[in-house]
């Protein structure tokens, strides 16, 4: 039989991502984290989300710019591990964050300061915390699978192959240029709250619902 096939995604409530939280209210809340640019990884520390990658490509990361920490936030699923044997074999031990799970303002705060945003996942269907760094104009570094390609076709950020030297190299290019940077997380605002808030999704919803009754 014929069928109608349409992907409507997750959102957001815009008026979440209105008022920002103060710029280094993280670091209030978390005084270990050093005063330069970090990496921030927030997703659950599972092996499927790539913790074993990010602490491999954090290596080289490392190496290149002593200025850059790595904050990891999330509850541990298996992966915190591969982060802790990563920095220990890479020798950032001492850059190396790892918060726990953050649910309330302060998970806002860590998005809102972050230099980057970087979820190396081998699997995602819709990435919430993609979608949340992406409306806290950050840019971001994200692996193919993740299934984001707007990230791509937006300029929001950098997809690569689920290769830790490919990750590295596209989160150095990002910390190499700030101003470009702040672009990509313009980009990735404006690209959130005009197609992936509540409000939007349900006019589409409420849009393809009328279109298939029009022709029942």
């Amino acid at each position: 039989l014929p069928q109608t096939i349409e992907v409507i995604p997750n959102g957001i409530f815009p008026e979440r991502f209105e008022s920002s939280p103060a710029a280094g209210s993280f670091r209030d809340h978390f005084p270990a984290v050093p005063s330069g640019p970090y990496v921030l990884f927030l997703s659950r520390l599972h092996p499927g989300k790539g913790c074993a990658l990010l602490a491999e490509a954090f290596g080289r990361v490392a190496a290149a710019r002593p200025d850059v920490s790595l904050v990891v936030v999330g509850d541990d699923h298996g992966g915190r591990d591969a982060f802790i044997a990563g920095a220990q074999r890479h020798g950032y031990t001492e850059r190396l964050h790892l918060i726990g799970p953050l649910f309330d303002a302060r998970k806002h705060a860590a998005l809102r300061d972050a230099a980057v945003f970087c979820l190396p996942s081998h699997h995602e269907g819709f990435s919430m915390a993609i979608t949340e760094a992406l409306a806290w104009a950050r840019p971001v570094v994200i692996t193919h699978p993740c299934h984001f390609p707007e990230v791509t076709a937006h300029g929001c950020g950098v997809e690569t192959p689920l290769e830790s030297g490919a990750i590295a190299d596209a989160l150095l290019g990002v910390l190499a240029d700030p101003k470009e940077a702040d672009a990509m997380g313009s980009r990735g605002r404006e690209l959130v709250l005009s197609r992936y808030t509540w409000p939007r999704i349900a006019d589409r919803t409420v849009d393809l619902y009328s279109r298939l009754l029009e022709h029942s």
